[in-house]
Protein backbone atom coordinates (compact mmCIF):
# COMPACT_ATOMS: atom_id res chain seq x y z
CA UNK A 1 0.00 0.00 0.00
CA UNK A 2 0.98 3.67 -1.17
CA UNK A 3 -0.47 6.67 0.48
CA UNK A 4 -3.59 5.14 0.47
CA UNK A 5 -7.00 6.61 1.59
CA UNK A 6 -10.41 5.62 2.17
CA UNK A 7 -13.28 7.70 2.50
CA UNK A 8 -17.14 6.65 2.58
CA UNK A 9 -20.18 9.08 1.42
CA UNK A 10 -20.83 8.98 5.34
CA UNK A 11 -17.64 9.04 6.87
CA UNK A 12 -14.50 10.51 5.38
CA UNK A 13 -10.80 9.75 6.22
CA UNK A 14 -11.68 6.36 7.32
CA UNK A 15 -7.93 5.73 6.47
CA UNK A 16 -5.75 8.55 5.74
CA UNK A 17 -1.94 8.12 3.98
CA UNK A 18 -1.84 4.89 4.90
CA UNK A 19 1.68 3.43 3.51
CA UNK A 20 2.50 -0.29 4.61
CA UNK A 21 3.92 -3.50 3.16
CA UNK A 22 3.30 -7.08 4.67
CA UNK A 23 5.88 -9.43 3.74
CA UNK A 24 5.06 -13.00 1.76
CA UNK A 25 5.10 -15.50 4.38
CA UNK A 26 5.11 -13.01 7.69
CA UNK A 27 2.43 -12.82 10.14
CA UNK A 28 1.09 -9.35 11.37
CA UNK A 29 -1.14 -7.55 13.94
CA UNK A 30 -3.58 -4.78 12.88
CA UNK A 31 -4.07 -2.82 16.19
CA UNK A 32 -6.70 -0.09 17.18
CA UNK A 33 -9.70 0.65 18.69
CA UNK A 34 -13.00 0.35 17.53
CA UNK A 35 -13.51 2.61 14.78
CA UNK A 36 -9.89 2.97 14.10
CA UNK A 37 -9.74 1.53 10.35
CA UNK A 38 -8.86 -2.30 11.15
CA UNK A 39 -11.52 -3.80 9.25
CA UNK A 40 -11.68 -0.85 6.13
CA UNK A 41 -7.66 -2.27 6.01
CA UNK A 42 -8.67 -5.87 5.61
CA UNK A 43 -11.29 -5.08 2.83
CA UNK A 44 -9.08 -3.32 0.86
CA UNK A 45 -6.72 -6.26 1.24
CA UNK A 46 -9.19 -8.71 -0.43
CA UNK A 47 -10.65 -5.85 -2.82
CA UNK A 48 -13.72 -5.45 -0.83
CA UNK A 49 -13.48 -2.28 -1.39
CA UNK A 50 -10.73 0.02 -3.43
CA UNK A 51 -9.10 2.97 -2.08
CA UNK A 52 -10.11 6.25 -3.00
CA UNK A 53 -6.28 7.60 -3.28
CA UNK A 54 -3.02 5.67 -3.82
CA UNK A 55 -1.77 2.60 -4.89
CA UNK A 56 -3.27 -0.93 -3.66
CA UNK A 57 -0.93 -3.64 -4.68
CA UNK A 58 -2.00 -7.78 -3.92
CA UNK A 59 0.35 -10.46 -4.49
CA UNK A 60 2.41 -7.53 -6.90
CA UNK A 61 -0.90 -6.55 -8.88
CA UNK A 62 -1.97 -3.23 -9.43
CA UNK A 63 -5.42 -3.58 -8.12
CA UNK A 64 -6.47 -0.49 -9.94
CA UNK A 65 -5.13 -2.51 -13.41
CA UNK A 66 -6.85 -6.04 -12.68
CA UNK A 67 -10.25 -6.70 -14.80
CA UNK A 68 -13.21 -8.38 -13.47
CA UNK A 69 -11.82 -11.93 -14.09
CA UNK A 70 -8.42 -11.06 -12.82
CA UNK A 71 -9.60 -10.00 -9.37
CA UNK A 72 -11.77 -13.14 -9.38
CA UNK A 73 -8.10 -14.97 -9.70
CA UNK A 74 -6.63 -12.57 -6.87
CA UNK A 75 -9.55 -13.53 -4.77
CA UNK A 76 -8.48 -17.35 -5.00
CA UNK A 77 -5.73 -16.91 -3.96
CA UNK A 78 -7.78 -15.07 -0.63
CA UNK A 79 -8.98 -16.46 2.91
CA UNK A 80 -10.88 -14.72 4.51
CA UNK A 81 -12.36 -14.92 8.66
CA UNK A 82 -14.67 -12.44 9.36
CA UNK A 83 -15.93 -11.13 12.52
CA UNK A 84 -19.41 -12.45 12.16
CA UNK A 85 -18.28 -16.17 11.13
CA UNK A 86 -20.70 -15.83 7.66
CA UNK A 87 -21.72 -19.49 8.53
CA UNK A 88 -24.71 -20.92 6.06
CA UNK A 89 -27.04 -22.31 8.92
CA UNK A 90 -28.75 -24.81 7.06
CA UNK A 91 -25.99 -26.12 5.72
CA UNK A 92 -23.84 -29.21 7.65
CA UNK A 93 -20.34 -28.51 9.14
CA UNK A 94 -18.88 -30.16 6.27
CA UNK A 95 -20.66 -28.74 3.80
CA UNK A 96 -19.52 -25.07 5.06
CA UNK A 97 -16.09 -25.68 5.11
CA UNK A 98 -16.42 -27.48 1.44
CA UNK A 99 -18.48 -24.98 -0.20
CA UNK A 100 -15.41 -22.68 -1.88
CA UNK A 101 -14.07 -25.81 -3.48
CA UNK A 102 -17.43 -26.43 -5.21
CA UNK A 103 -17.86 -22.41 -5.66
CA UNK A 104 -14.39 -22.17 -7.56
CA UNK A 105 -14.59 -25.20 -9.37
CA UNK A 106 -11.33 -27.05 -7.34
CA UNK A 107 -13.36 -30.03 -6.53
CA UNK A 108 -11.12 -32.54 -7.35
CA UNK A 109 -11.08 -36.39 -6.31
CA UNK A 110 -10.07 -37.04 -2.83
CA UNK A 111 -12.12 -33.62 -1.66
CA UNK A 112 -14.00 -35.60 1.17
CA UNK A 113 -10.55 -36.81 2.74
CA UNK A 114 -9.27 -33.59 2.51
CA UNK A 115 -12.19 -31.99 4.43
CA UNK A 116 -12.61 -34.62 7.15
CA UNK A 117 -9.02 -33.89 7.56
CA UNK A 118 -8.86 -30.20 7.68
CA UNK A 119 -12.01 -30.75 10.61
CA UNK A 120 -9.87 -32.87 12.47
CA UNK A 121 -6.93 -30.36 12.72
CA UNK A 122 -8.94 -27.87 13.80
CA UNK A 123 -10.80 -30.38 16.26
CA UNK A 124 -14.10 -30.74 14.95
CA UNK A 125 -13.29 -34.30 13.28
CA UNK A 126 -16.73 -35.34 15.27
CA UNK A 127 -18.96 -32.39 14.44
CA UNK A 128 -19.09 -32.36 10.30
CA UNK A 129 -22.81 -33.95 10.08
CA UNK A 130 -23.64 -30.77 12.92
CA UNK A 131 -25.59 -27.53 11.82
CA UNK A 132 -24.14 -24.45 12.80
CA UNK A 133 -26.81 -23.20 15.24
CA UNK A 134 -25.28 -26.75 17.60
CA UNK A 135 -22.39 -25.23 17.80
CA UNK A 136 -20.26 -22.79 20.20
CA UNK A 137 -19.38 -19.50 18.83
CA UNK A 138 -15.36 -20.71 19.46
CA UNK A 139 -16.31 -23.76 17.36
CA UNK A 140 -18.22 -21.64 15.21
CA UNK A 141 -14.87 -19.32 14.44
CA UNK A 142 -13.23 -22.83 13.95
CA UNK A 143 -15.36 -23.82 11.25
CA UNK A 144 -14.81 -20.58 9.72
CA UNK A 145 -10.64 -20.68 9.54
CA UNK A 146 -11.59 -23.86 8.31
CA UNK A 147 -13.14 -22.74 5.10
CA UNK A 148 -10.78 -19.67 4.73
CA UNK A 149 -7.88 -22.38 4.02
CA UNK A 150 -9.51 -25.20 2.36
CA UNK A 151 -8.27 -23.22 -0.97
CA UNK A 152 -4.79 -23.32 0.19
CA UNK A 153 -4.64 -19.40 0.84
CA UNK A 154 -1.46 -17.63 -0.01
CA UNK A 155 -3.22 -14.89 2.26
CA UNK A 156 -5.26 -15.26 5.22
CA UNK A 157 -7.20 -12.19 6.52
CA UNK A 158 -9.00 -12.55 9.82
CA UNK A 159 -10.77 -9.83 11.53
CA UNK A 160 -11.05 -9.94 14.86
CA UNK A 161 -11.05 -14.20 15.08
CA UNK A 162 -10.92 -14.29 18.90
CA UNK A 163 -13.50 -11.61 19.73
CA UNK A 164 -16.58 -14.05 19.73
CA UNK A 165 -14.37 -16.38 22.16
CA UNK A 166 -12.85 -16.90 25.96
CA UNK A 167 -9.06 -16.83 26.52
CA UNK A 168 -8.85 -20.56 26.15
CA UNK A 169 -10.36 -20.65 22.71
CA UNK A 170 -8.67 -17.99 21.55
CA UNK A 171 -5.35 -18.97 21.78
CA UNK A 172 -6.25 -22.15 20.65
CA UNK A 173 -7.57 -20.12 17.30
CA UNK A 174 -4.59 -18.37 17.13
CA UNK A 175 -2.33 -21.82 17.27
CA UNK A 176 -4.33 -22.30 14.27
CA UNK A 177 -3.70 -19.48 12.77
CA UNK A 178 0.28 -20.09 13.82
CA UNK A 179 0.66 -23.47 12.24
CA UNK A 180 -0.76 -22.30 8.91
CA UNK A 181 1.64 -19.55 9.17
CA UNK A 182 4.44 -21.94 9.44
CA UNK A 183 3.26 -23.59 6.32
CA UNK A 184 3.82 -20.47 4.37
CA UNK A 185 0.84 -18.47 4.33
CA UNK A 186 0.55 -14.93 5.06
CA UNK A 187 -1.42 -14.35 7.69
CA UNK A 188 -2.87 -10.61 8.77
CA UNK A 189 -5.22 -10.78 12.08
CA UNK A 190 -6.81 -7.75 13.08
CA UNK A 191 -7.89 -7.29 16.79
CA UNK A 192 -8.23 -5.44 20.17
CA UNK A 193 -6.81 -7.76 22.60
CA UNK A 194 -3.92 -6.31 24.45
CA UNK A 195 -3.83 -10.04 25.70
CA UNK A 196 -3.53 -11.45 22.56
CA UNK A 197 -0.66 -9.44 21.40
CA UNK A 198 1.58 -9.76 24.56
CA UNK A 199 1.31 -13.86 24.33
CA UNK A 200 1.74 -13.10 20.45
CA UNK A 201 5.25 -11.81 19.79
CA UNK A 202 4.01 -10.54 16.22
CA UNK A 203 4.53 -7.15 14.88
CA UNK A 204 1.90 -5.32 14.46
CA UNK A 205 0.32 -2.82 12.47
CA UNK A 206 -1.47 0.10 14.72
CA UNK A 207 -4.13 2.50 13.28
CA UNK A 208 -5.78 5.41 15.03
CA UNK A 209 -7.94 7.54 13.42
CA UNK A 210 -7.66 5.57 10.12
CA UNK A 211 -3.65 6.68 10.03
CA UNK A 212 -1.04 4.25 11.16
CA UNK A 213 0.78 5.05 14.09
CA UNK A 214 3.25 2.61 14.37
CA UNK A 215 4.26 -0.26 12.38
CA UNK A 216 6.48 -3.23 12.62
CA UNK A 217 6.32 -3.17 16.20
CA UNK A 218 6.04 -6.56 18.63
CA UNK A 219 3.80 -6.69 21.31
CA UNK A 220 1.36 -4.33 22.70
CA UNK A 221 0.68 -1.69 20.40
CA UNK A 222 1.27 2.04 22.05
Amino acid sequence: MDQISVDFPARLGVLQDVSLRVPSGGFRFVTGASGAGKTTLLRLMFLGIQPSQGRLEVFGRDTRKLSRDQKALVRSRLGVVFQDFRLIDHLSVYDNVALPLRVSGKARKGDRDYVHELLHWVGLGEHADVRPEQLSGGQKQRVAIARAVINRPNLLLADEPTGNVDDGIGIKLMRLLEELNKLGTTVVVATHSAALLERFDYPAIHLEGGRVKAAGQSGAAP
